[in-house]
């Protein structure tokens, strides 16, 4: 059985929920006050406290849905419910699309990164805040043709390459040594 060097493992990265919180807390403050101002202006208490809810609720769900998002993944690579598979990566490519605003200056520049691993294609934008292996490092992981690989892996959706969510994942030290 060949060495593997640990890249990536879901369960080693702690998910800043304190972040979030805070985030969340501060959004609804400023909710809070707008709450208020609509009161204040003769909107009513009830319309006002009506869109103030509805605004917290849509945040809490937002800004929380990454969290727990993280947890159902990390509780299925703690209890094995995950796939697995090895061999040469192959077929590797990647693109770049620069989003523009609404004035056409350049906003957003996107990288989708494209291999297939084991006869399993992996497909996922490295810019793309989701837990699982987005290669999102400076510098990002070297991959190259024939680099072995062990991956672990969540199939949200069976055949649907955007839904093959890696959460571990290793490389031949063997290969590593050479670099």
């Amino acid at each position: 059985m060949r060495q593997q060097q640990l890249i990536y493992d879901l369960s080693l990265m702690d998910y800043p929920i304190v972040r979030h919180c805070g985030l969340v807390a501060g959004l609804a403050l400023a909710v809070a006050v707008v709450v208020a101002w609509i009161y204040r202006r003769g909107g009513g208490w009830k319309s006002a406290a009506g869109i103030g809810g509805f605004v917290v609720l849509c945040m809490v769900l937002v800004e929380m849905s990454p969290w727990w998002e993280h947890r159902r993944l990390l509780q299925a690579l703690r209890s094995g419910q995950v796939k697995t598979t090895q061999g040469e990566l192959s077929g590797y490519w990647n693109r770049e699309a620069v989003l523009a605003d609404s004035q056409g200056k350049p906003a957003q520049k996107l990288v989708w990164e494209n291999f297939t691993v084991g006869g399993v294609l992996f497909g996922y934008y490295r810019d793309h805040a989701q837990p699982g292996f987005r290669n999102a490092d400076t510098p990002p992981v070297e991959l190259v043709e024939g680099l072995p690989l062990r991956i672990s892996y969540l199939e949200d959706t069976p055949g649907d390459v955007s839904q093959r969510r890696i959460l571990r994942l290793e490389i031949a030290e063997s290969l590593q040594a050479r670099r």
